[in-house]
């Protein structure tokens, strides 16, 4: 073979020495700028790191739950950047990165790990847009169901009528006797399939019919749209007890005092955060918090939580505390069914 270029013959004792020479420091060089370019671009930089950090702080995650998050990223090769609200993507990684890390654990170390990378779930993806709230209290119809609040009590009853003017609800004999003109209440209902409203106004007048008795309000220019859940909710059927619970205090510490049983009911919607309870027997909402005892896949959970918002057949409820770190139960059952439906999609994708 002819090289032309690599013809040594004529040249210098120096000449060849430096040839080789250069070929050696390229030689020597190539993988060392590998490992440069790989430690600039193929592993996170501080920057990330640190921001990855401050932003799980800032929601309450550990650092030993920021640390194997962090490792699972490095894992996977995933920037942090791509995998925020990608909702489907980090239910994909993390789920399945759950399933490894809990092998050959204990029941304590599981729900440790269970219980942070769920919250982090919780924190890096957004299922639920929330709508303007550029209304006023006419998207209110004739035949709602509504609560009225005044001062410290709540009342149920049912829109009338509504025209452009007033809205006219329907009032018993101790609501009617209750109610002032030029009272402030407030008004909450609950707007099926999107999520509970509420504003405030006055009372305009009381008329007392031989049927009914109906109190006028005016209207509302502004009506607060209430996002009951940030969080991804699951569909469901579980029968729940419903406690009333008083807070009290016991050697300086805060204690839960469960009360009698208010409602039995069934969940229909689930989320890390709450549940929707439907029930069709009488409500009483003078407790400030509640105790919910239910089944999830045999076990048994219960959750002190706080009323957010109700009508005459839903109650909204707000996790407070979930007990014996059992929160990863609820997550589980939420999570692991839409993981699932992830995995079939993709695998139908690859098959079509």
């Amino acid at each position: 073979m002819n090289m032309p270029w690599f013809n040594i013959s004529g040249a210098s004792t120096f000449e060849i020495v430096l040839f080789f020479l250069i070929i050696a420091i390229i030689v020597l060089s190539f993988p060392i700028g590998i490992i440069a370019y790989a430690k600039k671009f193929g592993k996170f930089s501080e920057t990330q790191l640190a921001y990855i950090s401050n932003f799980l702080r800032g929601r309450k995650i550990s650092q030993k739950g920021i640390s194997i998050f962090i490792d699972i990223l490095k894992k996977e090769n995933i920037n942090f950047y791509r995998i925020v609200r990608n909702n489907n993507l980090a239910i994909k990684i993390i789920v399945r990165n759950i399933e490894i890390l809990t092998i050959d654990k204990s029941e304590k170390e599981v729900a440790e790990i269970k219980n942070e990378m769920y919250l982090i779930l919780d924190n890096i993806t957004s299922f639920y847009k929330a709508k303007s709230r550029n209304i006023n209290s006419q998207i209110l119809a004739s035949g709602s169901s509504i609560w009225v609040k005044h001062n410290k009590d709540s009342f149920y009853t049912f829109v009338q009528n509504i025209d452009e003017e007033t809205i006219l609800i329907d009032a018993d004999e101790v609501m009617f006797s209750t109610f002032k003109i030029d009272d402030s209440v407030e008004v909450h209902f609950v707007k099926k399939d999107d999520s509970s409203y509420s504003f405030e106004t006055t009372v305009l007048k009381k008329i007392n019919n031989r049927d009914s008795n109906t109190i006028v309000l005016s209207h509302a220019d502004k009506v607060k749209r209430h996002q009951l859940r940030k969080v991804l909710r699951k569909q469901c059927s579980l029968f729940v007890d419903v406690y009333g619970v008083v807070i009290v205090k016991e050697d300086g510490k805060s204690k839960a005092d469960m009360q009698d049983l208010v409602v039995k009911g069934e969940i229909k919607d689930i989320s890390s955060g709450g549940v929707r309870i439907e029930y069709d027997s009488e409500f009483s909402d003078k407790y400030e918090y509640y105790y919910l005892k239910f089944i999830i896949n045999g076990n048994e959970v219960h959750a002190l939580s706080k009323l957010t918002s109700f009508d005459i057949t839903n109650l909204h409820m707000h996790f407070i505390k979930v007990f014996k770190n059992k929160k990863y139960i609820i997550n589980d059952f939420i999570y692991s069914s839409f993981y699932q439906k992830i995995i079939e999609e993709d695998y139908k994708t690859m098959n079509q």
